[in-house]
């Protein structure tokens, strides 16, 4: 059973070195410590060691009055476009409409299939396999959404970081030195999403 829990961060999560994004791995630490801490250990043990639950990593989801449009991590992507770096721009994109892979098959053989690059008002216009979609701000949205949501706030959140990302440097006390290791933490600006595949009994049992 598929569902999707929307939260907010409300502290700075610690994250790996060099990432900046809340892996499945930091989820399920966190809830099983959490149910650990109010007092199921067992459960804990069979829903998170024994497979009852799967974690998706954390992921940006933006709010709409008629609907919330879901992101996904994007997949490897092989762009086909007349500028380089329109390519590089595309290339480095980080997540994809959840809209652009319903009820299709994506055909990833060698990676993501982009086309048709064209850029205009920071934006760039794309097909991905055949559906048109804009790249912005390393998103790639469905044209429908995109002009759902353009000129409006929602876009703004589009085009401004979604997190932030501290690098906290370790401090010698005796020397008064930075010790060359950091500690990075990320901090999400806005409402994120977790997808959770639950076993069905396990689900009708919590």
């Amino acid at each position: 059973m598929l569902k999707i829990a929307i939260t907010r961060i409300l502290t700075p999560i610690k994250i790996g070195r060099g990432e900046d994004y809340v892996d499945s791995m930091t989820l399920y630490r966190a809830l099983m410590n959490i149910m650990i801490k109010l007092g199921h250990e067992d459960a804990a043990k069979d829903l998170f060691l024994n497979g009852g639950i799967t974690l998706s990593s954390l992921l940006p989801i933006l709010n709409m009055k008629s609907k919330r449009i879901l992101f996904l991590r994007v997949p490897p992507i092989r762009p086909s476009c007349n500028d380089r770096r329109l390519e590089k721009e595309v290339k480095n994109a980080k997540y994809l409409d959840y809209e652009l892979m319903i009820g299709r098959e994506l055909n990833l053989t060698g990676g993501l299939r982009v086309t048709d690059c064209n850029k205009k008002d920071g934006t760039i216009s794309v097909k991905v396999q055949d559906m048109h979609a804009t790249v912005i701000n390393g998103f790639i949205i469905s044209n429908e959404n995109y002009n759902a949501v353009k000129d409006s706030e929602i876009e703004k959140l589009l085009r401004e970081p979604r997190h932030e990302v501290r690098y906290r440097n370790v401090i010698d006390r005796v020397t008064n030195a930075a010790v060359p290791f950091t500690t990075s933490t990320v901090m999400p600006m806005t409402e994120m999403a977790i997808l959770m595949q639950i076993r069905k009994e396990d689900f009708e049992n919590t």
